[in-house]
């Protein structure tokens, strides 16, 4: 419980602001205090506000601190803080712990989770059913009413899944390559980081089946299936497949390249994996314009 206790807010950007009115209505009587190395506008008068470097912010009197993504769950001045009693949690694990009453598909990866995240939402929508997409796409985590949707697809980056605490329904990890090292400290701790939300996943994590690394890195996983590849869904020039067997022909759909038919099998095996017949979605392919700055023309 957060009620009447002292929960600092690491960051005051998009994931802050929305920690903050999260906890206006989920916790009336706790008390926030914002922690931001800048200074952020617009900031309400009304809440406590510690500007600059967070290693010389009184943290150690928080109970509890909610991290914005941005900022490395390795970074000392949070492992003195855990040291000294102080619970540190994230935006989104909070809406994973609360009561929901939605399904959850949770994906990350490298590359390609943006798109496959959108897929599914657009598949998931063109079957009538309510969703929210949200995470590191846009729109916090936190700000989703998971009662008034059905599906909420959780895009979400390394930097949220690094300390993330709750349940996914299903899980899907695109691919695996070197990349915010920084962050994380190091290669295998990135990959590390990265595979830990596949064993969140209560039912189903899918597995980019073309990935040797993803495989790598996910072998022994009780609930792994795999996308991309036989036994999971494929798709090719030649259709969609499942089980090596050829089940519809190749839909028609804006995006190109070898990547994005990888891109879509996932979303098919996840669609799929909630219940949902993907094969007579095909056709609302052709209404997704995917993403900015993809394969635009310049």
């Amino acid at each position: 419980m957060l009620d009447g206790r002292r929960i600092g807010i690491l960051g005051f950007g998009l994931e802050g602001r929305a920690a903050l009115g999260w906890l206006r209505l989920n916790a009336p009587a706790a008390t926030p205090v914002v922690f931001d190395e800048g200074a952020p506008t617009g900031f309400p008068t009304d809440v406590e506000f510690h500007q600059g470097d967070f290693a010389g912010a009184p943290l150690a009197d928080c109970d509890v601190l909610i991290r914005s993504p941005g900022i490395s769950l390795y970074r000392p001045f949070l492992e003195q803080a855990r040291a000294a009693g102080v619970t540190v949690t994230t935006g989104s694990s909070l809406w994973l712990e609360a009561p929901r009453t939605c399904s959850v598909v949770a994906v990350t990866g490298t590359k390609g989770k943006s798109t496959v995240s959108a897929l599914t939402a657009h598949l998931v929508e063109a079957a009538g059913r309510r969703v929210a997409l949200a995470g590191n796409i846009g729109v916090p985590l936190i700000e989703v009413e998971g009662n008034a949707v059905d599906v909420t697809v959780a895009e979400l980056s390394s930097y949220q899944v690094a300390d993330l605490v709750g349940n996914v329904d299903l899980a899907v990890l695109t691919n695996l390559f070197p990349e915010h090292l920084d962050w994380h400290g190091g290669e295998d701790s990135y990959y590390r980081d990265k595979t830990r939300l596949l064993a969140l996943a209560a039912g189903k994590a899918f597995v980019n089946g073309r990935c040797e690394r993803s495989l790598a890195s996910t072998r022994g996983l009780a609930q792994r299936q795999l996308f991309g590849s036989a036994p999971g869904w494929e798709v090719s020039p030649a259709g969609v497949f499942v089980h090596g067997d050829q089940v519809a022909g190749r839909p028609s759909w804006p995006l190109r390249g070898a990547h994005n038919d990888v891109n879509l099998a996932a979303a098919l095996a996840a669609v799929n994996a909630l219940g949902l017949d993907p094969l007579p979605l095909l056709p609302a392919l052709a209404d997704f314009r995917g993403l900015a700055h993809r394969q635009q023309r310049v």
